[in-house]
């Protein structure tokens, strides 16, 4: 058995804080990071979203992307100080479940969102998915609503969501996995596993999913480009340097083994020109 994938753009962020670079030691290093990103161009990354088809526990996506509120009133879903001050957001042409519905399946179907981290614009459109039970790495649920006053969580946003299924990696089902430290088995088959890949987020995971005759490995932000998939760099907003190069590490070793895995991060925008429709 296998799944099937079909990546999806959901929209575009402005960034400038992204430019890979050797681990910083000494104090500071996050506002370092933001202090050296004032003097960047800020540059368009993709925004990518997951439909995966499952041959028995049917339809879910990973993240969800923007929400079409985000042309109107992007602090809605994003929040006044990274939807209007910090960031620029803009929407792909087609909504996410019209890019559903179009590979042929209907979005009411959908009964589950596997979240890699509930940053804004991973989580922004959850309101289009009132059917489905999101999933999320017990850490990182509890980091978000620890948050006070503005940040990367938007909290009265991700109160809408109904529906949770928090996992715990520290728990007895929770087992290594080649390289990979701390892994859970979500539907016992061996066809997606969830992956503990903390640093970028205090309870940032991944999704190992099994094709046909190779792995897909869907980073969300534990890796923002593929260059950190050859070089032990770091990119982006890092909130624990230790365990973003422990992540990393373990990644790299997985790709050595297995070099043939489609291997694919949130905001890559020249792999993400380069994605096919769909993986068998």
């Amino acid at each position: 058995m296998s799944v099937r994938l079909h990546p999806i753009k959901s929209g575009e962020i402005q960034l400038r804080v992204m430019s890979p670079r050797p681990p910083r030691r000494g104090p500071a290093k996050l506002p370092r990071t933001l202090l050296r990103s004032f003097f960047r161009a800020a540059r368009w990354h993709p925004v990518l979203v997951f439909l995966v088809e499952h041959p028995r526990e049917g339809p879910f996506l990973i993240d969800v992307g923007y929400d079409p509120s985000i042309e109107s009133d992007p602090s809605r879903t994003l929040g006044f100080i990274f939807g209007k001050v910090v960031m620029k957001h803009r929407l792909a042409q087609r909504s996410v479940p019209d890019e559903v519905r179009a590979r042929g399946v209907e979005p009411t179907v959908v009964s589950r969102v596997l979240v890699t981290h509930l940053h804004l614009d991973h989580v922004s459109a959850s309101r289009q998915w009132p059917q489905a039970t999101f999933v999320v790495d017990r850490v990182e649920r509890a980091a978000a609503n620890r948050q006070l006053g503005p940040g990367p969580y938007v909290k009265p946003h991700l109160a809408t969501i109904e529906n949770w299924r928090e996992v715990d990696f520290a728990a007895p089902e929770a087992e290594p996995f080649e390289s990979f430290g701390r892994t859970v088995d979500l539907f016992g088959d061996g066809l997606v596993r969830l992956i503990s890949t903390p640093g970028h987020s205090p309870g940032h995971m991944s999704v190992l999913l099994r094709l046909r005759d190779r792995y897909a490995l869907i980073l969300g932000d534990a890796m923002m480009s593929t260059l950190e998939l050859r070089e032990p760099v770091i990119d982006g907003i890092v909130v624990d340097q230790d365990s973003y190069v422990r992540s990393g590490a373990e990644t790299r070793e997985f790709m050595r083994a297995h070099p043939e895995t489609l291997a694919i991060p949130s905001h890559d925008g020249k792999l993400s020109s380069q994605l096919e429709p769909t993986y068998d």
